[in-house]
């Protein structure tokens, strides 16, 4: 690995453990947020904020918040489900947005897709 690799790598370790959604705590505080929000008028229903809450559970999540912000995330998984997105589609899409340094091995495509199965088309 190069030093400018290594030096993107280290860079997207920082970003992400400096998010509060790096823990579990900050996965549990958001989600109560979410929840409460619907009785706020905001619009999220019981169930949309159980099914985000569990989703940060996930090990396909929480491989792919490795790479991207949760708000990242959901946002281009939320326009795969509004926009009916192909599985290729959604692959580019993904690995345009997220911070990747090195090479794209056949199993980190396979992650994606696994993704897509489970959040876009599950």
């Amino acid at each position: 690995m190069t030093e400018e690799q290594l030096e993107r790598v280290a860079y997207s370790v920082n970003k992400f453990l400096n998010t509060k959604m790096s823990t579990i705590r900050g996965v549990k505080k958001r989600a109560k947020s979410i929840k409460s929000s619907f009785s706020s008028g905001i619009g999220v229903s019981m169930e949309m904020a159980e099914k985000i809450y569990q989703a940060f559970e996930e090990d396909v999540i929480k491989w792919a918040l490795r790479y991207m912000d949760a708000s990242e995330l959901w946002a281009l998984i939320n326009e795969a489900i509004e926009t009916n997105m192909s599985r290729k589609r959604f692959e580019d899409e993904f690995l345009k947005r997220a911070e990747i340094a090195g090479k794209i091995d056949a199993d980190f495509r396979d992650m994606i897709r696994q993704l897509y199965d489970k959040e876009v088309k599950g």
